[in-house]
This record gives C-alpha cells, structure tokens and sequence, in this order.
C-alpha cells in the first residue's frame, strides 16, 4: 500500500505509516500488516506514526487490533510518534492505558 512501509529487524517488525488512515485506506493496511505478521511472526510489532498525516476512528480500529493480534501470539506491541491529534483520539477509547502515548 503507498504510503505504509514495513520492516523487519532482529526479529521486530515496524510499521512506518506515511498516509491517512481512514476508512478508506484502513482495511487495505490491515491486509498488508497481517500478511506480513503472519508471513514473519515477529516478536516485536511497532506501529510508528510519526508521519502519519491523519487518523480517524478506522485508525483506532487498525491499531486496537494489531494490538490485540499481538496479544493473541505473544508478541510485543508498541507505538510511536503519535501527535496530539492521534493521542486524543486513544485516550478517548482507553488505549493511553494499556499503552505508553508519550513517544
């Protein structure tokens, strides 16, 4: 998918996503993240945001289950560069909870 890259490193996988997520594009990176999930089992996924340009609720959706995916199999979870914009929308589904909104 333009705009989402993936790459893998001593076992961790991280997802640079460089686009909107939005309803239109969030079942495409789902396809393409799981695929490689399941094609590499990492033991590490870190989805980065930091040049994400705009997420709506779809982006919780797609973040909520790769983080439940990794929950699923072991695999550590962890999310970067959010900006206030994505922040607040975690915060409001309680995912600043289970997860450190700070980088």
């Amino acid at each position: 998918m333009d705009g989402l890259s993936i790459e893998f490193e001593n076992g961790q996988m991280t997802v640079f996503v460089n686009c909107e997520i939005d309803h239109h594009t969030a079942s495409r990176a789902r396809e393409e993240i799981d695929g490689e999930f399941f094609a590499n089992m990492p033991h590490r996924l870190v989805i980065d945001l930091t040049n994400m340009r705009f997420m709506d609720s779809s982006g919780l959706g797609l973040i909520m289950g790769r983080y439940s995916r990794c929950l699923a199999s072991g695999c550590e979870f962890a999310l970067y560069g959010a900006d206030e914009r994505a922040k607040c929308i975690l915060r409001m589904a309680g995912m600043d909870k289970i997860l450190n909104l700070k980088g």
